[in-house]
């Protein structure tokens, strides 16, 4: 069983999808699973989806009709089997070590839910990238006294026969 599930769910994103997994590799976590939901892309993300799950053993690859974000993440959490999961998106970089980081803190404190925070940057005609204001965050926050979290661990309940039923 892998330690940590980490579901991509990727949608028409040749230009991003390899970034947004190396990212994830770069974390050097043990126990390591990728799962990359192709969710019906029409350009050659599915290609690059299995290039890289060639490339490693660790990437898993769930190929579907195009039923949105939400239904790849589902599909995704189905398929996986981590202790803890978390999802990054087809366009998403974690930051070096972030995973790591989480982890350790939900081991250190017997937590089911670890939450991290993000910085959003918006690439220009240019090429370079610029912190984007966030203005509305700020002011949700004087709100809520809340950030949302870009990256979250989270342990998953082990299935409630109840609800299984009621779903089928």
């Amino acid at each position: 069983m892998a330690k940590l599930s980490v579901i991509v769910p990727a949608y028409n994103a040749e230009t991003t999808l390899r970034t947004a997994v190396e990212s994830i590799l770069s974390q050097q976590v043990p126990g390591l699973e990728i799962i990359i939901v192709n969710d019906g892309s029409t350009d050659a993300t599915d290609k690059i989806c299995h290039a890289l799950a060639s490339e490693n053993q660790c990437i898993h690859v769930i190929t579907q009709k195009n039923a949105g974000i939400c239904a790849a993440r589902n599909r995704g959490l189905e398929a996986a089997s981590g202790e803890f999961l978390t999802f990054c998106d087809d366009d998403d970089l974690l930051w070096q070590g972030a995973l790591k980081l989480l982890l350790q803190t939900a081991e250190d404190t017997h937590a089911d839910i670890v939450r991290g925070g993000y910085e959003l940057l918006r690439q220009r005609p240019d090429g370079t990238m610029v912190l984007h204001n966030r203005a509305w965050q700020r002011r949700l926050r004087l709100l809520f006294d809340k950030q949302r979290p870009a990256v979250c661990l989270e342990r998953p309940l082990p299935p409630h026969r109840a609800a299984g039923a009621a779903l089928q």
